[in-house]
């Protein structure tokens, strides 16, 4: 062997034991994440954490959290799987920062966005005024169908609030307010939403944009009220059932395949929750209906949910006892088809739009009230406005019976 060719395989060998010597880059802390939506970039809050090799990435919804399952983190490539969402995260470390996708999977499609991540630093600001947001703005939107509500709560420049519409909230919003300019956005897992505004003082309202798409005008709400602007809808009035004195029906398999009718639930008050284990407002709703029942089960109350599934059967079997062991749910969870058949599998609701809808049924069968979408905890009165609401309906079904 010529002493070229020595030469090159002992630097080959050399250079293959100096990159597998290499460390790791370092990912543990916390990062600026962004998610790429429709060409709309989604800040949010991300944190990494490794403990015997095994990374673990943590997304925030105001106060509570979602952290990753499993994970590898290998050649500088990290990978993150979050079983509440059904979704991945795979991305490389490179140059101090990460880059890759995020990816939903919905039984039979995958949705992935673009994601990119460096670590955080703390805002600059340029301007030490910060416009006067806090409380409560009724959103409608350029073309008036659309009306909202934006709860807000500042604290120096950092914001916080949600926005509540008829199907539900965003979530916890997070962000910061610069002079008259804010911006606030959320992601935890699911519904990125970006929220880009700003105070107008002369007028006293709020120009904003959601993704970059929808354009819509704040107005306080006490201010709205004094000028009989449009409300935002009744979620206790947007469903209705076709003919009230027909008992509620249905008929689905729980997830070992034992059926269910309405007749097993007949002769007691009975909350029926319409959702799906890809519904992130469901998500934010079960807890609130484990704690109805054990308030109420005692009393005579059944909870029972409709879900609406987006895979084969074996995934949705899947999805629904993680979905059941995640929230320690006590009720039955039925399996009752995709969420495009809602409609038809129950013809007796007119105007069905929103996951989630609750229904309530006294023990004559018949349906007392029907609630579209869930206003989570990030709502702040709205949600417990949504509470005391719903205890007087329970309270009166249980005193009917």
């Amino acid at each position: 062997m010529s002493i070229n060719r020595r030469f090159l395989l002992a630097a080959s060998a050399l250079a293959l034991l100096s990159a597998c010597s290499r460390p790791e880059p370092r990912i543990d802390g916390r990062w600026d994440a962004i998610l790429t939506v429709n060409k709309a970039p989604v800040p949010f809050r991300f944190d990494l954490a490794t403990a015997g090799g095994n990374p673990t990435g943590t997304l925030f919804d105001g106060d509570s959290h979602v952290s990753s399952t499993r994970g590898s983190y290998r050649n500088g490539k990290l990978a993150l799987h979050f079983d509440a969402y059904d979704s991945d995260l795979n991305a490389a470390a490179l140059n101090g920062a990460l880059t890759g996708t995020y990816t939903r999977h919905y039984g039979k499609r995958d949705r992935v966005f673009p994601f990119t991540a460096k670590p955080f630093t703390a805002p600059q600001f340029t301007s030490s005024a910060q416009a006067p947001l806090d409380g409560s703005w009724r959103l409608t939107s350029a073309d008036g169908k659309q009306i909202w509500t934006l709860q807000v709560t500042r604290r120096d420049h950092d914001l916080s609030g949600a926005i509540l519409r008829l199907d539900g909230d965003t979530g916890s919003l997070n962000g910061f307010v610069d002079g008259n300019v804010f911006t606030l956005s959320h992601f935890s897992g699911a519904r990125p939403t970006l929220i880009e505004g700003a105070y107008q003082p002369g007028a006293g309202t709020l120009a904003i944009t959601v993704d970059r798409e929808d354009h819509f005008t704040g107005v306080r709400e006490s201010e709205a009220e004094q000028k009989q602007l449009a409300p935002p809808p009744d979620p206790f009035g947007s469903t209705k059932v076709k003919d009230p004195d027909a008992p509620f029906a249905f008929q689905f398999p729980d997830r070992t395949g034992r059926m269910f009718t309405a007749a097993d639930f007949r002769g007691k008050p009975l909350v029926v929750s319409i959702g799906g284990t890809w519904c992130p407002n469901c998500m934010d709703e079960a807890p609130f209906l484990v704690d109805l029942y054990r308030r109420y089960h005692p009393r005579g109350l059944q909870i029972v949910g409709l879900n609406f599934e987006t895979g084969e059967q074996a995934y949705n079997r899947k999805r629904v006892q993680s979905f059941i062991e995640r929230f320690d749910i006590p009720y039955p969870i039925l399996i009752a088809g995709p969420p495009d058949g809602a409609a038809t599998q129950l013809p007796q609701l007119v105007h069905f739009a929103a996951f989630p809808t609750t229904i309530f049924v006294g023990s004559d069968g018949l349906v007392k009230g029907i609630h579209d979408g869930f206003a989570s905890v990030a709502t702040g009165s709205e949600h417990e406005k949504l509470k005391q609401e719903t205890d007087q309906i329970v309270e009166r079904l249980l005193a009917a019976h």
